[in-house]
């Protein structure tokens, strides 16, 4: 989906045969490319940085470890979708998960 989302935009933007990218789609596909890339952050960069001590590492909350790429997307998201009512019920429900966390 991935692939098909970033490689191929045009080709679903003006194809009336392939099915449709839905906004679940989207939200699916960046929250694993959020995953990956906190995951990557956590097991290379940090394991790189010379200045990363353990205390530092300890005291690092992963989940909300973002980079360039994710901070830019999200807002792409947040600004194109604002208007939108399944992206703000799908805002909700993240908000109302991170109070239960």
């Amino acid at each position: 989906m991935r692939n098909e989302i970033g490689h191929e935009i045009m080709s679903l933007l003006v194809d009336d045969d392939r099915k449709e990218v839905t906004l679940y789609d989207v939200v699916f596909s960046f929250s694993v490319y959020v995953k990956v890339s906190q995951w990557w952050f956590r097991e290379f960069e940090a394991a790189i940085d010379p200045d990363m001590t353990q205390e530092k590492y300890d005291s690092i909350c992963w989940d909300e470890v973002q980079n360039v790429e994710t901070i830019m997307l999200r807002e792409i998201l947040n600004k194109s979708l604002c208007d939108n009512d399944e992206w703000k019920a799908i805002l909700g429900w993240v908000e109302e998960m991170q109070k239960n966390i």
